[in-house]
C-alpha cells in the first residue's frame, strides 16, 4: 500500500540512484567523509589506491588521470576495519552501486568521464544484459529491468552521437540506434539528439509509456502523435 511505500522510503537511497538527475545536492549528499573513518584514513586510501595504479578493481577502468573518481571501498561496510583484505578500490560509479551506500552523490559529468574512459579503454564491452546493468547509470536500472524482463532490444550504454567530421556532438545515455531511441539526461544532448531525428525519451516517459516505447525501440516505430 502507499503507507507501505512511504515507510520504507529512504531520502538517501533515493539520491544515490537518482543522483545524475539533480545538478546539486545537500552536502550531508555530497559523499563527504561522515566522521566514522579512522583519523589516518585519507593516508590509507591514497596509498591503497596508488597500489592498485587508480584502477577500478570492479570495471577495470583506469582512472590515473581522474584520481578523484576513485575511492577506496570497505567490502565489510565496517569503515574502521581498514586491513588490506577489506579494501577495494572502486570507481565511484561502482562504489555507489554497493549495497548501503546512499551517502554517494555522481554528478552526472562524472559519469559520463568515466563511461568515455571505459571507451577508450576497450573497457566498456556490452555482449549481454549483465554487463549494460554494469555500465549503466544506477538511475536507469528499474527501467533496464523492465526492458529485460518484456524482451526489448538490448541497449548500448553511453552511445555517442557523431557529427559530420565525425566530431561526438552528443552523449546518449542508452540508444537503440538501428530504431534511433535513446535515454537522454543532458537537455543539450537531447535537443543535438532531435535534431538527428532520433526519437528521445526521459527515463519517465518511457517508464509511464512503456508499451509504446517497447514497439519503438524494437521495431522502428514512429513516436505517437502527441
Amino acid at each position: 500500500c502507499n503507507l507501505d511505500v512511504f515507510n520504507k522510503f529512504s531520502i538517501s537511497e533515493f539520491f544515490a540512484t537518482y543522483s545524475s538527475f539533480f545538478a546539486s545536492l545537500p552536502s550531508r549528499f555530497s559523499g563527504e567523509d561522515d566522521g566514522s573513518y579512522t583519523d589516518d584514513w585519507k593516508i590509507i586510501s591514497a596509498k591503497y589506491r596508488a597500489s592498485k595504479n587508480y584502477s577500478c578493481e570492479y570495471c577495470a577502468v583506469d582512472l590515473s588521470k581522474n584520481k578523484h573518481l576513485l575511492h577506496t571501498h570497505h567490502k565489510s561496510g565496517v569503515k574502521t576495519d581498514n586491513n588490506l583484505y577489506n579494501l577495494q578500490a572502486l570507481c565511484i560509479d561502482c562504489h555507489r552501486k554497493q549495497a548501503h551506500h546512499g551517502h554517494l552523490f555522481v554528478h552526472h559529468e562524472d559519469m559520463v568521464t568515466i563511461n568515455n574512459l571505459r571507451r577508450n579503454q576497450g573497457q566498456l564491452k556490452q555482449d549481454n544484459w549483465r554487463e549494460v546493468f554494469k555500465f549503466a547509470d544506477a538511475a536507469l536500472h528499474g527501467l533496464l529491468a523492465k526492458c529485460e524482463h518484456d524482451r526489448c532490444i538490448k541497449p548500448v550504454v553511453a552511445y555517442e552521437m557523431l557529427g559530420g567530421s565525425d566530431e561526438i556532438i552528443a552523449e546518449l545515455e542508452l540508444a537503440w540506434p538501428k530504431s534511433k531511441n535513446c535515454i537522454v539526461i543532458n537537455d543539450d544532448h537531447a535537443r543535438v539528439a532531435r535534431s538527428q531525428g532520433w526519437h528521445v525519451w526521459t527515463m519517465i516517459e518511457a517508464m509511464d509509456d512503456f508499451l509504446n516505447f517497447k514497439v519503438s525501440v524494437n521495431l522502428g516505430a514512429p513516436p505517437r502523435a502527441s
